[in-house]
């Protein structure tokens, strides 16, 4: 088991809480998985459940019992029905209203509190918050490069349209605005 672990590059910490569990799983039944089957599996996820262990620990016994006999035994046919535990979603903690007063009077400077307010009031979430900062960074950074280059390019676009011989309402719609030349 620990080679093919090692094979499909798990986390060390992984592999390591494979090992344990299936040395775990095969200590209680006092015989090699490789002689066990589906039977003895649910038998021992059961116990599990019955000495009150917690979703998480029932999860990774389960992952490394289908790793083991999927993998390393290949015996997928033992593992097939065997059901991933449910983990049960926690509700976030919520803040009572003096609680959100004064989180939000510590925040210094003022335009940081602004901000704050600004994401709590519309009731964005702080990496909704976060990313539509970077956002509007990224979209000024734009406009200001545009104009940049705009500013750059003017007098020679203005040059060059004379020596085109571009007809006089292509020019005063300005070609090569962002607009286009004009619609008939």
């Amino acid at each position: 088991m620990i080679e093919d672990l090692k094979l499909k590059n798990y986390a060390p910490g992984t592999r390591a809480q494979y090992v344990a569990c299936a040395k775990r799983f095969a200590a209680f039944h006092m015989r090699s998985p490789a002689e066990l089957g589906e039977r003895e599996i649910r038998d021992f996820l059961l116990a599990l459940v019955f000495e009150r262990a917690t979703v998480e620990k029932l999860k990774m016994h389960v992952a490394a019992l289908k790793f083991l006999y999927g993998t390393t035994l290949r015996r997928p046919e033992e593992i097939v029905a065997l059901p991933w535990p449910k983990v049960p979603h926690r509700l976030p903690d919520i803040l009572s209203g003096t609680e959100v007063e004064r989180l939000i009077a510590a925040i210094e400077p003022l335009l940081h509190r602004a901000v704050v307010m600004a994401a709590y009031g519309s009731g964005l979430r702080i990496k909704e918050a976060s990313l539509s900062s970077r956002r509007r960074h990224r979209q000024q950074a734009e406009a200001h490069s545009c104009a940049r280059r705009e500013a750059r390019t003017r007098p020679l676009r203005a040059a060059a349209r004379p020596a085109a011989g571009l007809p006089a309402r292509v020019l005063a719609a300005g070609v090569g605005s962002r607009h286009g030349p004009p619609s008939d």
